[in-house]
């Protein structure tokens, strides 16, 4: 009895696999019966995107890689008892973190403010980036129809300060916006990470050679030197407190020093009880100077060695370099994904077509 409810089920399963095949069968001849509908579908598609790639701007991408090492000796002896238990990343693991956060700083106002504040010649013209971008990509056309702002012919003074006006606060949005993108724009500027080797990219992709190579190297300077700054600042500044503290020791410690000799050599070698009491009091004083000197140096060399491990070693691997070979929209690829995506849309359309002719039919 069960064999024959197998034998049933299976007989089942081939009459739908056979009226699977047939369906496909038919959808093919259907579909080939309307290759001309297909193609009159397709077509403006393919139109559409051959014209994307005829009128597509070229482009010069720059590239600049870099690495960010920034290992810490601090853990010592502890960091390598734990790497051999692979516990290594509690004592450590900040190297991952400073690549994240200077990734992340790379795209901030103040990083990309810097950027746009800076000079740059161009095709004879010296100027502010910021200014560049706005000649070379014809942003007064379409600034001049935003509504409550003058930036029709806007143009930014000799330096971007840090207190502007509300036209140069809107202006500088809308050029940080052009570099770094937005959620459905690609902007001119990108930086990547290739978690294998620790290489970061920056890549710059204008309409101008000159103009992406030098955005790339100076992004690349601003961001780095901002980068170990902030990051040694608090050691800078403890070891500028040292340095201060140990000066002023060292000058105290002279005025002792010479103050004893004087006495010294007033004395001619007679001493009277007070003499003697102002000779030894002095004495005193600057054998404890010498040894408060002694120390603060040592907190000084100290705090000198600290800053040095702390300071992250930014390595540049290449800087880009001219010439630049242009990028362009790709005819064949424009023509390729034209055909695809309107024969695929065509060929939805004739078998929805069928589907519901069939249905109709079906019904009647």
């Amino acid at each position: 009895m069960n064999q024959d409810h197998r034998q049933d089920n299976y007989y089942e399963d081939e009459i739908t696999l056979k009226e699977l095949i047939l369906k496909l069968k038919e959808f093919w001849v259907e579909l080939w019966s309307n290759k001309i509908l297909i193609i009159l579908i397709a077509i403006p598609f393919v139109a559409f995107f051959v014209y994307k790639s005829l009128t597509s701007e070229i482009k010069y991408p720059a590239n600049l890689t870099f690495m960010l090492n920034d290992e810490k000796g601090g853990g010592g002896g502890i960091s390598s008892v734990l790497g051999q238990f692979g516990l290594g990343g509690l004592a450590g693991g900040g190297g991952a973190v400073n690549t994240l956060k200077m990734i992340e700083l790379s795209k901030s106002r103040m990083i990309i403010k810097k950027l746009l504040s800076q000079k740059i010649d161009l095709e004879g013209k010296t100027d502010l980036i910021a200014n560049h971008l706005i000649d070379v990509y014809g942003l007064h056309e379409g600034w001049a129809e935003l509504e409550n702002y003058d930036l029709g012919s806007f143009y930014f003074e000799d330096l971007i300060a840090d207190n502007t006006s509300a036209e140069s606060n809107k202006a500088i949005l809308h050029l940080k916006s052009l570099i770094t993108g937005g959620e459905n724009t690609e902007g001119l500027f990108n930086i990547t990470l290739d978690e294998e080797s620790g290489i970061l990219n920056i890549d710059y992709n204008t309409l101008n050679e000159e103009l992406s190579i030098q955005m790339a190297t100076l992004h690349f300077e601003i961001l780095s030197e901002y980068f170990v700054d902030k990051t040694t600042e608090k050691q800078r500044i403890s070891l500028d407190q040292i340095k201060n503290k140990r000066d002023s020791t060292f000058a105290e410690l002279t005025t002792l020093e010479n103050r004893l000799a004087r006495l010294k050599d007033s004395s001619r070698g007679l001493y009277t009880t007070s003499a003697k009491l102002n000779e030894l009091q002095l004495t005193r004083d600057v054998e404890m100077m010498n040894i408060i000197y002694g120390e603060i140096v040592k907190n000084y060399e100290t705090s000198e060695y600290l800053l040095k491990t702390k300071t992250p070693v930014i390595q540049v691997i290449d800087y880009p370099i001219s010439p630049i070979k242009p990028e362009k929209e790709s005819l064949p690829k424009n023509v390729i994904i034209g055909l695809f995506l309107g024969g695929f849309l065509g060929s939805i359309f004739i078998i929805g077509r069928k589907i519901l002719n069939d249905a109709m039919s079906a019904d009647d």
